[in-house]
């Protein structure tokens, strides 16, 4: 997956480039669960996509343009 960023007002918000990636992974893992609403659900919720899929690559390029715009909650994970 990769996602350009800063190239529109949309793509510098941290929720739109959450909410994106989960849609794209729910699609792709067939979920058809309702995401969360709040930023911090929504947040948690892509942490537990990424923990249970296995060989996905997510290319964010211009990270910066989100992170400049606030605090971003980025999740952490265990080195594998």
């Amino acid at each position: 997956m990769y996602r350009f960023l800063g190239t529109t007002e949309g793509s510098t918000s941290a929720r739109a480039l959450l909410q994106s990636l989960c849609t794209q992974i729910k699609e792709i893992k067939g979920d058809k669960k309702e995401l969360p609403s709040s930023y911090q659900k929504l947040s948690a919720h892509f942490s537990s996509f990424l923990e249970s899929t296995d060989n996905l690559i997510i290319f964010l390029d211009s990270l910066d343009q989100v992170l400049r715009k606030g605090n971003i909650l980025l999740p952490e994970f265990e080195d594998h």
